[in-house]
């Protein structure tokens, strides 16, 4: 998946917004464990933006962009934190948080 927001409409909220969406997604959803996302390792906006929603870079791949200069991309992870009421748990047979594999 990618998300992104058109130059005239940054610095307005909007992919804030965008990406708040999808967090509330999987935090919601119960499925998932982490999201990982890509960031080429020379754009430090993107770099900062997500680091406000607690990713952290966990390595660096070689080469994942094929037709931009600078090809490297950080890799950067976020835990996601299921957390629903205990009788909404109970209803869908999770009665506790996932553990976290690594």
């Amino acid at each position: 998946m990618t998300l992104g927001c058109l130059l005239p409409y940054r610095r307005l909220g909007i992919g804030t917004v965008m990406f708040l969406h999808v967090l509330n997604y999987a935090e919601n959803d119960g499925n998932f464990d982490s999201i990982f996302l890509h960031v080429q390792i020379n754009n430090g906006v993107a770099l900062e933006f997500y680091k406000k929603f607690d990713f952290e870079i966990i390595g660096t791949q070689k080469n994942y962009y094929k037709c931009i200069e600078s090809p490297d991309a950080f890799v950067l992870e976020k835990a996601v934190a299921y957390e629903k009421s205990s009788t909404h748990a109970q209803s869908c047979g999770r009665l506790e948080k996932k553990d976290k594999k690594r």
